[in-house]
Order: C-alpha cells, then structure tokens, then sequence
C-alpha cells in the first residue's frame, strides 16, 4: 500500500472516483475531472490518495482546513480594535463565558464517572491545567495540547511507579525546567 498526495487531476483519478464513489453512497454522483481539479487547485484542500501495490488507486480522502472567525482573537487581543471591526465585545465574553462553563461541566460529567466528586475535586485538575499551560505555552492551543499529552503520560506513569504525590512534584519540575529553558513553553513564540 502506497500513500501519496494527488496534485494534478488525470483520467485515472477520474476513473478511480467514477469506481469508488458509488460504492460508498447512491445519492451523489461521482465528481466531474473539472471538480476534481478545481479541487486539486483549492488551496483549503489536500487529495491523498491510497495506491494498492499495482498502483491502482484503491481509497481516497480529502482534507480541508478552513478557519472560522469567530472574533474571540480579536476580543482578546484589542477590545477596541474588535469594536472597530463589528464585533461586538460583550457579545464575544459572553460567548467566552458560556464556553467556558460547557466545557467545565463536561469535565465534571467525565470526572465524576471514574472518581468521585466533592468540593476539592477540581483543585489537582486546575493544578494539572496550570502546568499544561505554563509548559505548553501560553495562548498556544497546539502546545497545550503536546504538553497536555506528554504530561498526561508522565503523571500516569510517575504515579504508577512512584506514588501520586511524587507524580505532582515531577510535574511541577517539569514546568519549572520548561520555564528555565523555553520561557515561552514548548510551542510558545517569544514576543
């Protein structure tokens, strides 16, 4: 199996779509060559295509990456500036806000399925979160998410070998080894 990414449409892409594409559905024709290399030209999408080991094309996918404005960067870069542009900043904090509780309470609801929940519960996941933050960078979603990962594993880890109160103080030196060496955090851009 060979995997490639396509970056001109032939007769043979529009041949492989006109043979795979009714297999998965009987309600959308296959794509045109015309649609196949208009999508090809869409800087928003990436065709990759699975080759078998005759080189016949035997799957396909296709990604797209578009960014959605949603004007919380703007809000939380210059309030006024979003002001200036029509975004409205209360509107956005209030959407913020909500967020923010959905989001808490989805982790309250997964929380309280593998441990029980009291008034402290939160104390050790914001503890973790600070963490995440300061070595994953701050206002970087990506490194928050590596850090979130490679911290996870750590602790989980830390705590079975070691005990979990071990498991924090690593923690806590990996943050602050990640302070001395990369101040802006893993991901993070210096300013």
């Amino acid at each position: 199996m060979q995997i490639e990414i396509v970056t001109q449409a032939d007769d043979e892409l529009y041949g492989a779509f006109q043979r795979l594409i009714p297999q998965l559905t009987d309600n959308n024709p296959p794509p045109s060559l015309d649609n196949l290399a208009a999508l090809l030209q869409d800087p928003a999408s990436t065709l990759i295509v699975a080759r078998h080991e005759n080189g016949k094309i035997v799957g396909a996918l296709t990604l797209a990456v578009y960014r959605v404005p949603t004007g919380i960067r703007s809000v939380i870069e210059d309030e006024d500036g979003a002001r200036l542009i029509g975004i409205d900043p209360k509107q956005m904090l209030r959407l913020i806000l909500i967020l923010s509780g959905v989001l808490a309470a989805l982790v309250a609801v997964t929380r309280s399925m593998v441990a029980p929940v009291d008034t402290k519960s939160g104390l050790s996941i914001t503890v973790f979160a600070l963490i995440v933050t300061v070595v994953g960078g701050l206002g970087n979603v990506v490194g928050a998410l590596l850090a979130g990962i490679i911290l996870g594993i750590i602790n989980v880890i830390a705590a079975k070998l070691i005990g979990s109160y071990i498991s924090l103080i690593i923690l806590l030196g990996a943050a602050a080894v990640t302070i001395l060496i990369r101040p802006a955090g893993l991901l993070g851009v210096k300013e």
